[in-house]
């Protein structure tokens, strides 16, 4: 039997879930896993689990279920927030990957183990095994309604106060019960359940909001009891931007020396990647973060400069301008802290 593996999120590796069911499945069938999502990358690299789970590429959970369409079976495992969050993201994965044989969905947080494609005896086992609920849902596609003209999704299982981002971006923070956004012609109109965030919604391009990625919470929800590193081939000279796309920083990152993060959540998420990477960074921050993610280990040479609220996607902008014609870090700094000019607040540096 042939078993493809998608590890999806940090919070199943953190746990050690996932290398207890990995170790079991490969005494029983050939697998191969494989991870899909961000930040369950740097739970990898934490983890030393880069020869049990293979992160050389970034997709979206069903991508990554749909490029193991040739195994008998291929199995989502998680550990979600609790089961109404798990079944959630089991029905979207499963709706949007029809084309496999038999999907097997392991949810930690939830408790339990799903048919959500074909049925096979594994899923049996897996329930017995490790004490799981065995369930038969069927798959569903995220809840979208017309009304009006509007197009409105509900996003199921947020908390009050925590930070909701619509493709990476933080758009507001949940009030409590369901959030519901509405849109026209791809463009954000007004939300239910949600605390606004004016700022980040300006960030927000045209959108198609039945296959947006709708989250809530913070990118890592577990602590990891190490920190992992991970060396890349430095491209001397090379210099990167990562503007509100955090999570593609180890792809932006490859082959850097230096990285300029715009953005406190950005910066936050990218610290995560970037320390274990070993690239120092600059980070234009204002003092306004969500809390999407805590600041992690800072690579020796980086520095932090803060601005005044609102001011550093503006400061970001001329940063821009400038990077690939300096000299080193220093010389970055420097220039970043002439373009804040009286908006600089202060510099931080590790």
């Amino acid at each position: 039997m042939n078993v493809g593996v998608v590890v999806h999120g940090p919070e199943v590796i953190d746990s050690g879930k996932a290398v207890l069911f990995l170790d079991w499945l490969e005494a029983r069938a050939l697998t191969r896993a494989v991870l899909g999502g961000t930040m369950g990358r740097v739970a990898v690299l934490d983890a030393g689990l880069e020869h049990l789970i293979d992160i050389s590429s970034r997709k979206a959970p069903s991508s990554a279920v749909l490029d193991m369409r040739s195994s008998d079976i291929v199995v989502l495992l998680s550990k979600s927030k609790n089961r109404s969050t798990g079944l959630v993201l089991g029905g979207i994965v499963a709706a949007r990957a029809q084309a496999v044989r038999s999907l097997v969905h392991v949810d930690f947080g939830g408790g339990f183990v799903a048919d959500w494609i074909g049925g096979s005896d594994l899923s049996g086992l897996i329930s017995r095994d490790f004490g799981l609920d065995h369930l038969l849902p069927s798959p569903s596609l995220p809840r979208i309604r017309i009304d009006g003209g509007l197009v409105w999704r509900e996003l199921q299982g947020a908390e009050a106060g925590e930070p909701v981002t619509c493709n990476g971006v933080v758009i507001g923070r949940a009030l409590g019960g369901p959030v519901e956004i509405a849109c026209r012609d791809g463009r954000f109109v007004k939300a239910k359940g949600l605390d606004i965030k004016v700022h980040g919604l300006e960030k927000l391009p045209r959108l198609d909001l039945a296959s947006a990625t709708l989250r809530s919470g913070q990118v890592r929800r577990s602590a990891p009891s190490r920190i992992g590193s991970r060396t890349m081939s430095s491209g001397r000279g090379c210099m990167v931007m990562i503007d509100h796309s955090a999570e593609s920083s180890f792809e932006l990152a490859a082959g850097a020396e230096l990285a300029v993060t715009v953005g406190d959540d950005t910066t936050a998420v990218a610290s995560q990647i970037l320390g274990r990477l070993g690239i120092p960074f600059v980070g234009i921050v204002d003092g306004d973060s969500d809390g999407l993610c805590s600041p992690g280990s800072m690579p020796p040479g980086t520095a932090i400069i803060q601005v005044d609220p609102g001011h550093d996607d503006l400061v970001g902008k001329m940063a821009k301008e400038v990077l690939n014609g300096c000299a080193g870090m220093d010389d970055l700094v420097s220039r970043i802290a002439d373009l804040a000019g009286v908006n600089l607040v202060g510099i931080r540096r590790y």
